[in-house]
């Protein structure tokens, strides 16, 4: 079995050497969406079980917000939503509210 690093330099070679060719240029672009629509379907599948509560989807619409509109780091932004989630939900905890 080949290290990954051996597999990603080969595969960046090839693509760095056919990139110029339009039959090369099609067919990634049909990977292109093919990978879109997976992601697409990833997302739906997890905001589906994660979203169980109107707490998480306003996080979940903010990451989004604060990703699109202000251009902060995604790394922040993990960050952030890690610290502000587990104080939120520890604090609603100790309120007697209940975490779902």
């Amino acid at each position: 079995m080949f290290p990954s690093i051996v597999i990603i330099t080969v595969l960046s070679s090839v693509i760095a050497v056919m990139s110029s060719n339009p039959l090369f240029q099609r067919a990634f672009s049909g990977i292109r969406v093919a990978v879109c629509a997976l992601i697409s379907s990833s997302i739906f599948k997890m905001s589906s079980k994660s979203l169980k509560s109107p707490d998480k989807a306003i996080i979940a619409c903010t990451v989004f917000a604060l990703e699109i509109f202000a251009g902060i780091s995604p790394v922040l932004i993990v960050i952030f939503t890690v610290l502000f989630s587990v104080s939120f939900f520890f604090i609603k905890e100790r309120k007697g509210c209940g975490v779902k």
